[in-house]
């Protein structure tokens, strides 16, 4: 549940912020509505100056464990030049974890978590693209993201209460959400000519969008101890699919010149990304076992 309430803010803005820039376009032109955006993101440079590792509000930065043993490997290399290539080999290894990461079922999850990547930007960048080809107008379908901020912002509050009273599992949660959102992307085509059924399903497409993202952080400590090596990967992963996932729907509606196929892209991919996870867990088992 706190996972799920530390990411609510994104819904939040993705229900304001796209109706906004269309009236402050509408407005003030393209200029200055980008000079008011930039003015308002500007003041995330202030709540990130205000964070601080708690140790540091207690006095001097203590070194995270293993930290002095990484800097004390390094000294070493290069106090002893015959065996500072074998320990500049070993504070890689333990940097990169490679022990982790040439596990097959670690490499299957850092596929999976890339595939969360593709379709959360893919759904996000082309869902009020999509309203306008379908001739709903700029201003209407602006407020195709405000629906869809409202169901994932339900999905990100909703999800955790059953999981940690122990009511159902994250990875039932997580493959129940992935075929919502295939259901609901896959029906995208069918209801193009009326907006309220666009609506209506930025909001079911919504909720699932909400679920997979914070869940990817819970389906890996299931199974791997969350170090920062491992949480670099996720973000790594992560981050790799939302970069492909922009170009690839990009790609896709420029060979077909129609979002609806980028939507169609995503609910495969989410039936897909539902086999190999079901897979995964006949597999591997919980870290403790």
């Amino acid at each position: 549940m706190a996972n799920g309430a530390s990411l609510a803010g994104g819904p939040v803005g993705m229900m304001v912020i796209p109706p906004t820039m269309e009236y402050l376009l509408s407005v003030y032109g393209w200029n200055a509505a980008l000079g008011l955006l930039a003015s308002l993101s500007t003041n995330l440079v202030v709540c990130g100056a205000v964070l601080r590792h708690c140790k540091t509000m207690r006095g001097r930065y203590q070194p995270l464990d293993g930290q002095n043993d990484s800097q004390t490997e390094t000294t070493t290399a290069r106090n002893s030049p015959e065996k500072g290539k074998e320990g500049a080999l070993q504070v890689l290894r333990k940097f990169f974890n490679v022990e982790l990461i040439t596990q097959p079922i670690f490499i299957v999850y850092q596929v999976l978590i890339l595939c969360v990547g593709l379709i959360y930007s893919m759904w996000h960048l082309f869902l009020i693209p999509l309203g306008v080809q379908l001739g709903h107008g700029e201003t209407l379908s602006a407020f195709l993201a405000t629906f869809g901020g409202l169901g994932t912002l339900a999905g990100r509050l909703g999800h955790g209460y059953p999981i940690d009273r122990k009511l159902t599992q994250s990875t039932s949660v997580f493959l129940g959400a992935l075929l919502l959102l295939a259901a609901s992307s896959l029906l995208n085509p069918l209801v193009k000519t009326s907006f309220i059924g666009l609506a209506t399903l930025a909001v079911i497409s919504g909720v699932p969008i909400g679920v997979i993202f914070p869940l990817t952080y819970l389906l890996m400590e299931e199974d791997f101890d969350m170090s920062d090596t491992a949480l670099g990967w996720l973000f790594c992963s992560l981050g790799t699919g939302m970069v492909v996932g922009g170009f690839s729907a990009g790609w896709i509606h420029d060979v077909s010149d129609d979002y609806n196929i980028v939507f169609v892209a995503i609910g495969v991919l989410s039936i897909v990304m539902a086999f190999i996870l079901s897979l995964t867990r006949c597999f591997a088992g919980p870290k403790d076992k």
